[in-house]
């Protein structure tokens, strides 16, 4: 089985080049459009990644170069006030480290001021002054990558703002990897990815609420239970089971999520990790068991509700959402 698995393996990896090799013309046409002058060099085009995970980046990586191209890197004539090239240097990156090829975006433009980004995370909502004045520089840059936050003065046709951090953000975790903005006034920005080789496949806990079949990631799984719903102790205003020497709340999963309210007494509860809660107690109608599950990242505009993180494809042939319970609560 390991020799099928490993051949199997190496079908399905391939080179970066098949979504980086058409990257620099699109940079030059990016770049026309804004009347500016920009280059890409990529290196490491021949490192092998999996196909799967291949295909989701291509949009991302756009994304990020269209940013750069329309917001990082400055016109022609500033480049020359600033003593740089009036050509705006891009350069993609790749190599492997173990099990994970690192990508690396960097660009030698005006880059992000973090105390900006502070002041537009306020201005925003998004956090209270005097959360934004205890973060490090580090974490201020991250405040790109949430929905709406940017430095940006002028909205313009090629990328808005220059928001939509937060849906690479999103693609890139949903993969398994990670996402990482560096940067200093007037130096440049870097955009790092770290990626696994292969695709992620995370066992599930399948449940059916209502007519859908929802994955629960086994990991935050801590038990489950067929509870009858009205014999709850509901003392405290809401519903709770007792579990494991705590009372832990139980919600039903059909409410939480907008579907029709499910009908009978008898419920199988799902005992997971809650975030900030804790511990949350899910009424589901049934349990399907387990699946291994090979992820792929939710597509616009599913990426933005509440509570769903990935999505995966039954043998069937069936859809099923792959739910996020810290953020379902968040």
């Amino acid at each position: 089985m390991k020799d099928l698995h490993d051949k199997v393996m190496t079908v399905r990896m391939t080179p970066l080049a098949l979504v980086t090799e058409r990257l620099p013309r699109v940079v030059r046409d990016l770049a026309r459009a804004v009347n500016k002058q920009v280059e890409l060099d990529v290196q490491g085009a021949e490192i092998e990644i999996d196909r799967a995970i291949l295909e989701e980046l291509s949009d991302p990586l756009q994304h990020v170069l269209r940013n750069a191209v329309d917001h990082g890197i400055e016109p022609p004539h500033l480049r020359l006030l600033a003593g740089k090239p009036a050509t705006g240097r891009l350069a993609l990156t790749a190599r492997r480290e173990r099990d994970r090829v690192i990508l690396e975006l960097a660009d030698d433009g005006r880059g992000l001021d973090p105390e900006r980004l502070r002041q537009a995370a306020v201005a925003r909502g998004v956090l209270a002054p005097e959360q934004a004045a205890a973060l490090s520089d580090r974490e201020a840059l991250m405040l790109c990558c949430l929905p709406g936050v940017s430095t940006a003065d002028q909205v313009t046709e090629l990328s808005g703002r220059g928001v939509g951090m937060d849906s690479v953000k999103r693609t890139v975790e949903a993969l398994g990897g990670t996402l990482e903005v560096e940067s200093a006034p007037g130096l440049g920005a870097r955009v790092t990815f770290r990626l696994p080789l292969t695709v992620a496949v995370q066992p599930v806990l399948l449940v059916r609420v209502g007519e859908e079949v929802l994955g629960l990631p086994i990991a935050k799984v801590h038990g489950a239970a067929q509870v009858e719903l009205s014999r709850l102790d509901r003392s405290r205003g809401e519903p709770v089971l007792p579990y494991d020497g705590e009372l832990v709340p139980v919600r039903d999963l059909s409410r939480l999520l907008g579907f029709p309210a499910a009908a009978g007494d008898v419920r199988a509860v799902v005992v997971a990790e809650g975030g900030e809660p804790g511990r949350v107690g899910l009424a589901v109608d049934a349990l399907l068991g387990q699946h291994e599950a090979v992820l792929k990242p939710l597509g616009s505009p599913l990426e933005t509700v509440p509570g769903l993180s990935a999505v995966t494809v039954l043998g069937t042939g069936r859809p099923v959402f792959i739910l996020d319970v810290q953020r379902l609560f968040a």
